[in-house]
């Protein structure tokens, strides 16, 4: 039986969308390994300053060029405090937030990224737009 989300989505999740739609869609991913927690942090340090979702496609965006520099590159794009993301960087400011999350993760069955769960479950198939609108719908 596949595994239900565990804790479910909280008002400390980053969240695209009505809070009150029918159909929920949640992924875990990472934006690179092995710069995968840096960029983390970073995602963490862009919603300090209302930009998560923003920052988060800028990462993707990058398409793996995630190292330091690049990271405070995306951040001045998006016209952020730089300074303030390096210092929260250095001094791992969203540490506890991100072990947070793999935690939940992890308890919750994901055992790679990115990981899916439809409306609640863990969705075990093909992860591909079609995919998962037709998971959605069911």
């Amino acid at each position: 039986m596949p595994s239900p989300l565990d804790p479910p989505l909280g008002a400390g999740d980053h969240v695209a969308g009505s809070q009150d739609a029918p159909l929920e869609l949640v992924m875990y991913g990472d934006f690179q390994c092995p710069d995968a927690e840096r960029a983390a942090l970073a995602s963490e340090a862009a919603a300090a300053q209302d930009a998560f979702w923003d920052m988060h496609d800028a990462l993707y965006a990058a398409r793996g060029r995630l190292g330091g520099g690049a990271i405070l590159v995306a951040a001045r794009a998006l016209e952020l405090d730089v300074d303030r993301i390096a210092v929260e960087l250095e001094e791992g400011a969203h540490a506890a937030r991100v072990a947070r999350d793999v935690a939940s993760g992890e308890a919750a069955g994901v055992q790679g990224t990115p990981a899916f769960f439809v409306n609640g479950v863990l969705h075990e198939g093909a992860f591909d737009t079609q995919s998962l609108i037709a998971a959605l719908e069911t």
